[in-house]
C-alpha cells in the first residue's frame, strides 16, 4: 500500500537532500517533487560543481589543467552571465579547488577508486528506497567534496544525514566530508557510531514524510489529482526560507491551486 501511495504522488525513491528540503519546508519538497517545480539552481551551485570536477581532474589524474577545467564546467552553466553575483562565485573557483587540492595532498588520500558513484539501500519501514550519487569512492568508504564560503567547526547534519546514507548502502563503517572555502579547508570523519545515529534520523524523517503522504492520500479517497491538492494544502510554503528565490515562489503559486 505504501508503495503505492508514492506513486500517486510520482515519487519513485527518497534521497538525503529530498529528506532534508521536506525536513527544512515541507513547501519546498512539494513543489519540487510532487508537481515537478524545480526552481532555478544558482551561481553558488555552479561553482561547487565547477570545483568537485578540478579536483577529480587532479586526483584521478586526468590529462587536463584541474582549474581550467573547473572553470570550463563554471562557464558551461553560467553562459556567459556577468552579474556581480555570477563574478563574485566565479572568483572563488581558483582558491577553493587550491585549498581542496591541498587538503588532498596533505591527508595523502591517493587516487580514489572512483568517483560519482550511484548508491541505493533501505530504510526500514520505508516503501521506496534511498538513493544517491557519491563524490569519491576511497578504500573503505565514501568521501564528500563540500564548498562553502564559511568553515564549519564540525560537520553540518544534513550533510551527515546524506554521507550515513553511502556507508549504509556500500556497508562501510565510516564516512568523510571534506569541507573547503577560499581560505581554509578541514576533513572531518564520520564514525560508525555516527553513521548508525544518521541512519536512524534518516529513518524517522522518512517516516514521517511517508504518514504525510498517507494522511494526504487517504483525505482524498486516492484520488491521484486530489492527492497532490491534500498534500499541498496540508504543506504550505515558508516563503522566508532560503530554498525560495520570489520568482521560484510566485511561478509555484501559479501552479499550486491551494497556494492561491
Amino acid at each position: 500500500m505504501s508503495q503505492e501511495i508514492f506513486n500517486t504522488f510520482n515519487v519513485k525513491y527518497l534521497s538525503a537532500s529530498s529528506i532534508n528540503k521536506w525536513t527544512g519546508d515541507r513547501g519546498a519538497w512539494v513543489a519540487h517533487y510532487v508537481y515537478g517545480i524545480r526552481g532555478e539552481v544558482g551561481p553558488a551551485a555552479w561553482r561547487g560543481g565547477a570545483v568537485e570536477d578540478g579536483l577529480t581532474a587532479y586526483v584521478t589524474g586526468a590529462n587536463v589543467d584541474p582549474l581550467q577545467h573547473a572553470m570550463m564546467t563554471f562557464e558551461r552553466d553560467a553562459q556567459g552571465d556577468l552579474d556581480d553575483e555570477v563574478d563574485k562565485e566565479r572568483g572563488l573557483i581558483e582558491p577553493m579547488l587550491q585549498q581542496a587540492i591541498g587538503a588532498w595532498n596533505e591527508a595523502k588520500l591517493g587516487r580514489p577508486i572512483t568517483q560519482q558513484i550511484r548508491i541505493e539501500t533501505w530504510l526500514d519501514g520505508v516503501a521506496v528506497p534511498l538513493i544517491g550519487y557519491a563524490d569519491y569512492i576511497m578504500d573503505g568508504y565514501c568521501l564528500d567534496l563540500k564548498t562553502t564560503k564559511a568553515l564549519p567547526s564540525k560537520p553540518k547534519h544534513d550533510h551527515v544525514l546524506q554521507t550515513a546514507g553511502y556507508a549504509r548502502a556500500r556497508q562501510e563503517g565510516k564516512a568523510s566530508l571534506l569541507y573547503v572555502t577560499g581560505k581554509k579547508s578541514a576533513i572531518y570523519d564520520i564514525e560508525a557510531e555516527q553513521v548508525e545515529e544518521a541512519i536512524s534520523d534518516l529513518t524517522r524523517r522518512a517516516r514521517g514524510l511517508q504518514n504525510t503522504l498517507t494522511a494526504a492520500w487517504i483525505g482524498a479517497g486516492g484520488d491521484p489529482d486530489k492527492a497532490k491538492d491534500k498534500i499541498a494544502e496540508m504543506c504550505p510554503p515558508n516563503i522566508d526560507h532560503f530554498f525560495w528565490s520570489d520568482a521560484d515562489f510566485i511561478n509555484a503559486q501559479s501552479q499550486i491551486q491551494a497556494w492561491q
